[in-house]
């Protein structure tokens, strides 16, 4: 039976992307123009959690975070005020999420129009979207044992403008 090969010449020797390598939404982005956002649920020493972050998809850092044992929208719109008060301003810049009923409730659209960010939802049945936020719940996974290596923060207010 032949074994197939991917190829990463052409004939000329020039060099080609293999089909499939290139997964769309996955292009460089500029620091501080696109964040993801993501919710996740696991135990910690505390007990059952549920985390919600936002990452910048130009400089894959997690810019914004909450931890409630519940996940009402306030989890979501308290990442994006840690978002906030990590940039200073996040106006013109695109908000990714998966279609998470938090992310499309009308307190989390509010705040987002408020602050000038613009809302954008993956599509149905698509995981790349949010990959850099998947990606990190992986890695905070695998570092910790499976668990969530945080405690639940102090409560304050939330936003501050």
């Amino acid at each position: 039976m032949p074994t197939l090969a991917l190829r990463s010449h052409d004939e000329a020797g020039r060099r080609r992307t293999p089909p499939g390598s290139r997964l769309p939404g996955l292009r460089p982005w500029r620091a501080r123009s696109h964040y993801a956002s993501d919710i996740t649920d696991g135990r910690n020493d505390e007990g059952f959690c549920y985390l919600a972050t936002v990452a910048d998809r130009g400089s894959r850092r997690i810019v914004g975070w909450s931890l409630q044992r519940r996940i009402p929208d306030d989890l979501v719109v308290e990442a994006i005020c840690g978002a906030l008060r990590t940039r200073g301003s996040l106006a013109g810049a695109i908000f990714h999420s998966d279609r998470a009923n938090q992310y499309l409730s009308r307190k989390v659209c509010q705040l987002c129009a408020t602050l000038g960010l613009r809302q954008s939802v993956g599509g149905v049945a698509t995981c790349y979207d949010n990959a850099v936020a998947e990606a990190f719940f992986g890695s905070l996974r695998a570092g910790a044992g499976g668990s969530l290596p945080l405690r639940e923060p102090r409560r304050g207010p939330l936003c501050h403008r």
